[in-house]
């Protein structure tokens, strides 16, 4: 029955839902079990009367959570703990490692604020740096102005205005874009933060603009009154752009851009190899049913199903290969120390379905009376108890299980983890939740409609909901997928935002040197020397661009990589395609603006100066 509507949540919390339900209703269901020593957990919301208080109740948890669940558990290496967190930190900075809601990382946002101010800062340095060059060619306007009488507060508001119209047809141009491809930039970050955050985010985006527009029209002011500029004492070629600064700004965007470059390609080469790293487990063409119900009718799915011509096998379990897990304390033979090792509870089809290798010993028994205290151990674990023979071994929980086989290492938990000591049981068959089958890959679609038919018909009012392992794994990763898709278009655009750069300091420099270019090309200079000459300056700021990028660009990606339990290596073809990227632009950029500089009659630009 429903009692009430609730107001739609928003989309930028971390809480999300279509329903409520009462927490009683689940309690008192006969196919789920909820305790303080497993079962199906819920997420706790605490709500204090005093947020001063929460270092009391912490301190408080230990002997509260003892006769619960502690206490039965002494001796057996396994101690569960119990702390407040604030619920403003669960999204980002939680450290807990396992809640029912949309979590994120805080590194990766961090990250990715920190490219967008690069990518911001290039920009802006782009701007400061060519309108200070500008400043240069618009003599005779401030000469004629200052001549009929205009004061220096005129000129400081004439910058004002100039900086304030750039910068506000900017922001809204852009805010038109953003409207155009909401659609796309939803995609791309996973969430439609344009919905709910631009009108929040719109009036600190407009006072952002006002102070950069004002200190840019400040700047622009006190420039052109430390270069003097007016018709007397103006020399084109004392520029302020004719400096080392001009290989000081070329060589920062070129060091940014080459650091992203590397950025997105050792990303990329890291997720290609984790997510083509073999699993040791079969996860194609296996759908998955998470149900309540799994652990009191496994018995009669499992052999209903295996009927079905497009059914390979099934099997029920208490976590998922690659997905779920458990983790428990045990005390191995020969050893006076308990062990935390992760576990599943299987049944005895779970390596068929799996087709995972058994190296050593047998697989468990059919039948669900048989095998119920034995265990089977990965190699993992082997190797670390230094047995050398495992078959045979004792390993201690709540008595004594022997060993009777070893299988090869699979994935237990995320691709970033090494593969934990892992532990394989046939107990408490009755709390599976988990259904694996494994199917043909001739006529899927008929295969899952008579999967469908069997479940309604076993389980009643149940709805059958299944997904495909491998896509599972799939939607884990995904904001992996996401980031690098961000990073690869932040990327593009500082290497764009550098091009425009590069061709307005290009513009400059030429423009500067046009008397020169004129002299050398009336001693007979050709056009290939003229291009060389202004391309050794690019050439100097690129390789000192990429002098800094290499160490910077090894040491960021080193550290990320350090979070991956299996890494692949930064190869040197990466910094050399970076630094081959930026060399090009360049060249490219540079020379072909000399060539139409150098192509121009000589005679006129000697008039002119």
């Amino acid at each position: 029955m429903i009692t009430g509507i609730a107001e739609n949540v928003p989309l930028n919390s971390h809480i999300q839902f279509d329903a409520v339900l009462p927490l009683k209703s689940l309690l008192e269901s006969p196919d789920v079990y909820m305790g303080w020593d497993g079962g199906v957990s819920a997420a706790t919301f605490v709500k204090l009367s005093n947020a001063g208080l929460a270092q009391v109740v912490n301190s408080k948890l230990p002997d509260f959570l003892y006769p619960k669940i502690n206490k039965k558990n002494e001796g057996t290496g396994h101690f569960s703990e119990m702390y407040l967190e604030p619920f403003l930190n669960i999204h980002l900075k939680s450290k807990a490692d396992w809640d029912y809601f949309d979590k994120k990382e805080a590194k990766t946002v961090y990250i990715l604020l920190l490219i967008g101010c690069l990518v911001f800062a290039i920009a802006m340095l782009n701007y400061l740096f060519i309108s200070s060059g500008i400043l240069v060619f618009r003599h005779k306007e401030f000469g004629i102005k200052k001549y009929l009488g205009m004061s220096k507060t005129d000129i400081l508001w004439q910058f004002q205005m100039e900086s304030s119209f750039i910068f506000g047809f900017s922001l809204g141009l852009a805010l038109i874009l953003i409207y155009i491809f909401r659609t796309s930039i939803s995609s791309l970050f996973g969430v439609d933060f344009i919905t709910f955050q631009m009108q929040k985010s719109l009036p600190y985006l407009i006072l952002l603009g006002t102070l950069i527009s004002g200190f840019s029209g400040w700047l622009m002011y006190k420039l052109y009154s430390k270069s003097k500029l007016n018709i007397q004492k103006l020399n084109v070629s004392q520029a302020l752009f004719r400096s080392k600064r001009l290989v000081y700004v070329s060589a920062f965007q070129f060091c940014i851009s080459m650091v992203l470059i590397v950025a997105v390609l050792g990303i990329n080469k890291q997720l290609n190899y984790v997510l083509s790293k073999d699993l040791g487990f079969k996860s194609d063409h296996i759908i998955n049913i998470s149900h309540g119900a799994v652990g009191v009718k496994r018995k009669v799915l499992i052999s209903e199903l295996s009927s079905i011509p497009g059914v390979v096998s099934a099997s029920a379990s208490y976590g998922i290969p690659g997905l779920e897990s458990t983790a428990n304390g045990y005390k191995p033979q020969g050893f006076d120390e308990y062990f935390m090792c992760s576990a599943l509870y299987v049944d005895d089809n779970f390596l068929k379905t799996f087709q995972i290798k058994l190296l050593d010993g047998r697989e468990f028994a059919k039948g669900d009376s048989t095998d119920t205290q034995v265990f089977l151990i990965n190699e993992t674990l082997a190797k670390q108890l230094n047995w050398k023979h495992s078959l045979g071994k004792n390993i201690y929980r709540d008595g004594n299980h022997e060993v009777i086989g070893v299988v090869k290492d699979f994935t237990v938990g995320l691709l970033y983890e090494k593969i934990p000591p892992l532990i394989i049981s046939k107990e408490g068959a009755r709390n599976f939740y988990s259904l694996s089958i494994a199917i043909k890959p001739d006529d899927i679609q008929s295969t899952l409609k008579q999967v469908e038919s069997t479940w309604e018909q076993l389980v009643p009012g149940a709805t059958f909901e299944y997904s495909f392992l491998d896509k599972k794994f799939g939607e884990l990763y995904s904001d992996v997928n996401k980031t690098i898709n961000i990073l690869t278009i932040f990327s593009s655009l500082s290497i764009l935002i550098s091009i425009l750069g590069l061709f307005g300091i290009t513009f400059l420099l030429i423009g500067s040197k046009i008397k020169e270019i004129g002299i050398r090309k009336v001693n007979g200079a050709k056009v290939i020397e003229l291009v060389q000459w202004l391309n050794k300056e690019f050439i100097v700021s690129v390789l000192v661009a990429f002098m800094v990028a290499c160490p910077l660009g090894f040491y960021v990606m080193s550290q990320w990589l350090e979070t991956f339990a299996y890494k692949t290596i930064l190869s040197w073809w990466l910094f050399a395609f970076a630094g081959m990227i930026a060399f090009c632009i360049a060249i490219i950029t540079v020379s072909w603006q000399t060539i139409r500089a150098a192509r121009r009659n000589p005679v006129e630009a000697l008039r002119n100066e």
